[in-house]
């Protein structure tokens, strides 16, 4: 079934396997706590472009 999978297919794909199993709680958690890092090293303002950049980069790679 994955045998078509490329090895960066391979690893996207377990690690999606890895977050599904994780409580959306969990999840958010993570997040939120990244957020803050990120804040704390870039600047709320430095974070909150970094972070749309990221979402925007994930966005046009059409996932």
């Amino acid at each position: 079934m994955t045998d078509h999978l490329t090895v960066e297919g391979r690893a996207e794909l377990e690690a999606i396997r890895s977050i599904m199993t994780k409580p959306e709680g969990f999840i958010v958690h993570q997040l939120r706590s990244a957020i803050i890092d990120t804040a704390r090293v870039y600047g709320l303002g430095g974070a909150r472009q970094l972070v749309a950049e990221i979402l925007n980069d994930y966005a046009q790679r059409g996932r």
